[in-house]
């Protein structure tokens, strides 16, 4: 159970991370833009825009259903292994 918690933590500390240092580190590298996805589209997950007067991010609500299914998904491997170990309960 402790692993497991802490495996949590720093998925989030990573995540925290990315989403407050990946905009800065961009910045500092000169990236004007960056675009993962077509904008209006299903495959559009993230944006990021830089002018001289402001920095700006968007996400797609679609990242959110992604990490769900993600999420459900290594739920549901993770108990079907525990079920099905040797000795598993």
């Amino acid at each position: 159970m402790r692993s497991s918690r802490n495996g949590a933590v720093a998925a989030v500390g990573v995540v925290l991370g990315v989403a407050v240092g990946g905009p800065i580190v961009l910045d500092v590298l000169g990236g004007a833009s960056l675009s993962v996805g077509t904008l209006d589209t299903v495959t559009f997950l993230f944006s990021f825009v830089s002018t001289p007067t402001e920095i700006s991010m968007s996400i797609d609500p679609a990242v959110l259903w992604i990490g769900a299914v993600v999420g459900l998904v290594y739920a549901l491997g993770r108990r079907y292994r525990r079920a099905h170990a040797p000795g598993g309960t």
